[in-house]
């Protein structure tokens, strides 16, 4: 005796009330159970969640969240989720941004009630579906990411180890010590750790602290200065009188 299967779950999404209404009746009349339907971004993975379908049939053009983001919200809760997209729109940006997104297949709503049906059952065992045109584009997308290299891992983020090589590591590693590194840095005229300070003029006075012996050194070397200093004498009386004497 032959076990019979239970009927493929299947919900449709879609905002025009009668092309979702049409859709579900030709799904159910083909044997389909048909758990849920729903006409916006929000209502469909509220519903979507609560039945639970093996085959999501979705519209991408929706009010309140589109059907990309409501196909990448459900897969993400149920990766056992098949997705069939059912839209308007053959632009290949659309498609691969459903693919991406998730969608198991897309098709478009110029396809005829009987390639609907054959493309849900494909979709709820996992096998691609695609109108005809759309599967070169999604195969040329996937070969196209396949050859692109992966890029290298960026040395210069923050945290990032450094290379090793000549001058990264020390001189034990075969590279150059830091004073080397330092001497290789520093320009030719001016000497490893930088300008010689400029010597003090000798008649320069050093700055004293208050207080200390430094103080007094201080002290004694002004009294020396002062009295090397000439003293101003008066002008002599017998020069004036003979200046006088001359001039009269």
């Amino acid at each position: 005796m032959t076990q019979q299967q239970d009927p493929i779950r299947v919900m449709v999404v879609d905002d025009h009330p009668m092309w979702r209404d049409a859709v579900a009746r030709d799904l159910a009349e083909s044997g389909f159970d048909v758990v849920a339907t729903a006409g916006d971004g929000e209502q469909a993975v509220r519903r979507a969640k609560a039945a639970a379908p093996d085959v999501l049939v979705l519209d991408l053009n929706l009010p309140a969240k589109p059907g990309v983001q409501v196909c990448k919200e459900l897969v993400g809760h149920n990766p056992a989720l098949r997705v069939l997209v059912l839209s308007a729109s053959g632009e290949h940006a659309d498609v691969l941004e459903a693919v991406k997104s998730g969608a198991t297949g897309y098709l478009l709503k110029s396809a005829s009630t009987e390639e609907l049906l054959d493309a849900v059952r494909r979709t709820a065992v996992g096998d691609p579906v695609f109108t005809p045109g759309l599967a070169g584009l999604v195969l040329g997308e996937y070969r196209r990411l396949a050859a692109e290299p992966v890029p290298a891992p960026d040395t210069d983020e923050p945290g990032a180890p450094p290379a090793d090589g000549p001058g990264d590591g020390g001189a034990a590693a075969g590279g150059e010590g830091p004073e080397l590194q330092a001497d290789r840095r520093t320009p030719r005229h001016l000497p490893p750790h930088g300008p010689e300070p400029r010597p003090e003029h000798p008649r320069q006075a050093p700055v004293a602290q208050p207080g200390g012996a430094g103080a007094v050194r201080d002290r004694a070397w002004t009294r020396r200065r002062v009295a090397r200093i000439p003293a101003t004498r008066p002008n002599h009386p017998s020069r004036l009188s003979r200046c006088d004497a001359d001039h009269h």
